[in-house]
């Protein structure tokens, strides 16, 4: 478990990459923002700090896009796995009937005396 700073945020490997990222990300947004190509640079904020709060709180509400596609396609899978369950649940119960009532005409051949 990563070490934690006075406001909970973890101060670990986790925490200094997104740093480095955060950092590289800034850099690249204020060169865009001096060529009149982007933006003001508004992200001041340390990783560490209320940058890395915000980011995960965003991140838990509207969620990454490689979050919701997977979550899509775990979705999918569910709902295939389901349709064929359901699929495999009435052969079964097809089987299943055509073998009692095999059984059950049998039974009663034999019980009524199997006169041949």
């Amino acid at each position: 478990m990563s070490p934690r700073d006075a406001r909970g945020v973890g101060t670990g490997t986790g925490a200094l990459v997104l740093d480095h990222a955060l950092a590289r990300w800034r850099r690249t947004r204020s060169a865009r923002g001096a060529d009149g190509a982007g933006g003001p640079d508004h992200v001041t904020e340390r990783a560490t700090g209320d940058g890395l709060e915000a980011l995960a709180r965003r991140l838990d509400d509207g969620g990454c896009a490689f979050g919701r596609v997977s979550a899509a396609r775990v979705e999918y899978l569910t709902r295939a796995y389901e349709r064929l369950e359901t699929k495999l649940n009435a052969i079964l119960m097809a089987v299943t009937g055509t073998f009692l009532s095999t059984l059950a005409g049998l039974l009663l051949y034999y019980v009524r005396g199997a006169s041949h």
